[in-house]
Parts: C-alpha cells; structure tokens; sequence
C-alpha cells in the first residue's frame, strides 16, 4: 500500500501546472496517509524507502517553492517509524526554514514537534544537531511576532 501511495505522489510532484491548489490538497492528503502508516509500520521500512521519502518531501517543497506543511507531516512519521535510522542530514535544512517561517505558524509548530520527534528517535545521538537546531528554536521564542502557542510548544 505504500508503494501505492508514493506513486501517487510522485505523479503529484511531476504533474505539469494542473493549479498549485489542487496539487497540495491531493498531496496534503497523502502526506498524510505516508504519515498513518510511517508510523504504525515504519519499523519494518527499509532505510532506502525512507530516503526516497524524503527526497519526494523534497521535490514537493522545490515545487512549491516553500516548506508545507503536508511534507513536514509526511516527514514526521519517518522520523516517529524509523526512530534512530531517520535521515536527517537532507532534511535539516528545511526543517530551519520551517522554523524561520514567519507567514505560516501551522509550519513553524509542525517543525518543532519534528525537533521533538527527532530527538525521541535519536535520542543521545541528536547531540550532533542540537548546535544547529537550538538556535533556531531560541529565535521563535525571541520573535515577538510569534504566537503564545508557536512559544509554548518550542519551550
């Protein structure tokens, strides 16, 4: 079933201008069910489908030219599924972006129940990425544009 799924996202993501709308509403929607089923099978995923996971996580984000929220949603059950095999390393730099985002605070929050999510996966390891990943997280509380909630869930 999830080689169905990414199929179809895939022909998402290759999709000649079909109206940008209709793309992130049929990808919000299976974004979401890679998510369901990241979660409750993730273990059993090879690291390779993971990576190509991520890599279409990507491509929607190159396509739309921003980090949605659909593809943080989608990345959050890899990082909940695969735990300590997560690939972070490509995915690092949108997550900053995400918590950057100043127009879009869904996005921002979405992120940092990712920084919480990889560091439940990774555990001791995420030290390598606390360096990069704290500032980011001090400057949504320092943002006085920031809604209480956006703060509350990066305390």
């Amino acid at each position: 079933m999830l080689d169905m799924i990414l199929q179809q996202l895939q022909m998402t993501i290759e999709a000649p201008n079909q109206g940008n709308a209709k793309i992130m509403e049929v990808q919000f929607v299976l974004c979401g069910l890679v998510q369901v089923i990241m979660v409750r099978v993730g273990h059993n995923v090879e690291t390779a489908v993971a990576e190509r996971i991520v890599a279409m996580i990507v491509q929607s984000f190159q396509q739309h030219q921003r980090v949605t929220e659909a593809g943080l949603i989608a990345y959050q059950g890899v990082c909940i599924g695969l735990k300590e095999r997560v690939p972070i390393r490509e995915f690092g730099q949108y997550i900053y972006n995400a918590l950057e985002q100043q127009d879009d605070e869904d996005v921002t929050r979405v992120a940092i129940g990712l920084v919480i999510d990889i560091a439940d996966g990774l555990r001791e390891q995420v030290a390598q990425y606390l360096s990069s990943l704290v500032p980011h997280m001090l400057n949504v509380l320092r943002n006085e544009k920031r809604k209480q909630d956006t703060k509350l869930a990066a305390i």
